[in-house]
């Protein structure tokens, strides 16, 4: 997997409700590697009272990226395939009732995301994520901040 790997992000995220609601926020995002096999995420946000966190990690057997996070209490899992050469990414995750799919692209300089999240078989809500590194650091890794 070759993704961008930021140390320090800024993320900017849009939730889109049904009935019109919409909320806009932007919060800074940290990760870090951890014997050199996982990447630990970590992102601030108003709408949640704990940091929000995940650890990710490069499936060899999927050619996928694995991600596990805490959500509401809850274990949130998800996979990401990516085509390197096109540079986009396709996801699906779970955790208790929600179910949610992405797709996405990235370079060197910025990541967007666009995710459909469902409850129980309906649109909840839908989420764009855009991020961007907050200094120039070169390199790239095996995996990138994910969309929360």
């Amino acid at each position: 997997a070759s993704l961008p790997f930021w140390k320090a992000a800024k993320c900017s995220i849009v939730l889109k409700f049904p009935d019109g609601r919409v909320f806009k926020e932007e919060s800074a995002a940290t990760a870090k590697t951890i014997s050199g096999k996982y990447v630990v995420c970590s992102m601030d946000s108003q709408y949640s009272p704990e940091p929000l966190r995940a650890v990710i990690e490069y499936d060899s057997k999927a050619s996928a990226i694995r991600s596990w996070g805490i959500a509401d209490g809850r274990l949130a899992a998800s996979t990401v395939v990516l085509d390197p050469e096109r540079r986009i990414t396709a996801s699906s995750g779970a955790h208790g009732d929600y179910m949610q799919i992405s797709v996405g692209t990235y370079s060197d300089k910025e990541s967007f995301s666009r995710v459909s999240v469902y409850k129980n078989g309906l649109l909840a809500f839908t989420r764009e994520v855009t991020s961007w590194p907050t200094k120039a650091e070169p390199g790239a890794a095996n995996a990138a901040p994910p969309p929360r």
